[in-house]
């Protein structure tokens, strides 16, 4: 992995704010694993046109999104590790 994020969900309600993770420091095809701790959660995703936050500040996170591909939500539990790669990034 190039990265390993561990989310801890205490109620299910938690969340983390939509972003991108293409920065250049994770390499052009980063491997990012994300493993959910606690509460029961769903963790989504969205097809992006640009990085976001935008390193400029140039553009919203709407005019970001890729509205012509529907959004994926994937339940998660306790343990569970869900491993982003490749085109996800």
């Amino acid at each position: 992995f190039n990265a390993m994020l561990l989310r801890l969900y205490f109620d299910g309600n938690d969340e983390i704010a939509w972003h991108t993770d293409g920065r250049t420091f994770l390499g052009d095809t980063p491997t990012i694993a994300s493993l959910s701790l606690g509460a029961t959660a769903t963790f989504q995703m969205r097809r992006m046109l640009d990085v976001w936050p935008p390193t400029d500040g140039s553009k919203s996170c709407e005019e970001c999104i890729d509205k012509t591909v529907p959004q994926k939500d994937f339940v998660v539990r306790d343990g569970d590790l869900l491993v982003m790669r490749s085109v996800t990034q």
